[in-house]
């Protein structure tokens, strides 16, 4: 299973397969895989 997020209201679930809506908000095309705090800081090093 992979963690997910929608871009548009932030909810987080699992599946196996990247879905093209998000189950909560319906918004299409904003689904993501979920970035972790230290995901966030390996982007950001120098």
């Amino acid at each position: 299973m992979t963690k997910l997020q929608c871009g548009k209201c932030n909810y987080e679930f699992e599946k196996e397969k990247v879905p093209n809506r998000c189950p909560y908000c319906a918004a299409e095309d904003t689904i993501e895989p979920y970035k972790t705090a230290q995901d966030w800081l390996n982007e950001t090093e120098i």
